[in-house]
């Protein structure tokens, strides 16, 4: 544990010269701050002169892709009848992936690095689920219906991004990062009784949505080290 403090002392205490290399990749782990399972990979490579630790400024490309996987469930009240009251009960996983490409501007503050940019990115997923009609009387319960139910969808999304990174050590940084985002979401979900399809709906939907922590990330720094 000592040697741990000190180790991160003297990290935190040195200037970690933030632009001193051109590319990054980290590992993100924001999807388990959100309950789910997943990881992605972010990369960056910075354009025009990269190895002028002395810039202010400089702009670079982004490339991220990942998975992210969660299960669901949910119970909800429908009516009373007397002593009968009728719910409805479900459960299921969704599985997404995706891969997002843009750009961004760097601005250097001592050890802090922010950016601010977008994207625009594609992401594929599924879902697969049941859900159950439900008559309780007393204690006791009765399943009335049940169903299965079947979700894919292809997503186009465009994002507005802006995040922070600290060098705690000249190779390495933590950052965060957050994002506004508007997206076509194209949709095919089936619900099916007994083995037979009862309903089958394309959709197609235009969804905003913002994220205050869209990605939360280890990376490492390389290539393009400037002369000391």
């Amino acid at each position: 544990m000592a040697f741990l403090f000190l180790f991160c002392q003297n990290g935190f205490s040195q200037e970690s010269r933030p632009f001193r290399y051109s590319d990054e990749i980290g590992v993100d782990f924001a999807p388990f701050l959100r309950g789910e399972t997943g990881a992605s990979l972010l990369y960056k490579h910075a354009l025009g002169k990269t190895a002028d630790p002395e810039s202010k400024k400089r702009y670079a490309l982004r490339l991220l892709l990942g998975y992210y996987d969660y299960a669901y469930g949910h119970s909800s009240y429908l009516k009373q009848v007397g002593d009968s009251i009728f719910l409805t009960e479900g459960s299921g996983k969704a599985k997404h992936r995706f891969l997002n490409a843009g750009a961004e501007l760097q601005i250097r503050k001592k050890n802090f690095r922010f950016h601010f940019g977008a994207d625009l990115g594609y992401r594929y997923w599924t879902s697969l689920g049941e859900s159950q009609h439900l008559t309780q009387v007393g204690g006791m319960r009765f399943i009335t219906e049940e169903y299965d139910h079947e979700s894919k969808a292809n997503v186009v999304q465009g994002s507005v991004v802006g995040g922070v990174s600290y060098f705690f050590l000249p190779r390495f940084s933590i950052g965060m990062e957050a994002n506004i985002s508007a997206a076509f979401e194209f949709s095919k979900s089936k619900l099916i009784q007994n083995g037979a399809v009862v309903l089958d709906n394309n959709n197609t939907l235009i969804e905003v949505d913002m994220n205050l922590f869209r990605l939360l990330y280890l990376s490492y720094h390389f290539g393009g080290t400037a002369k000391k």
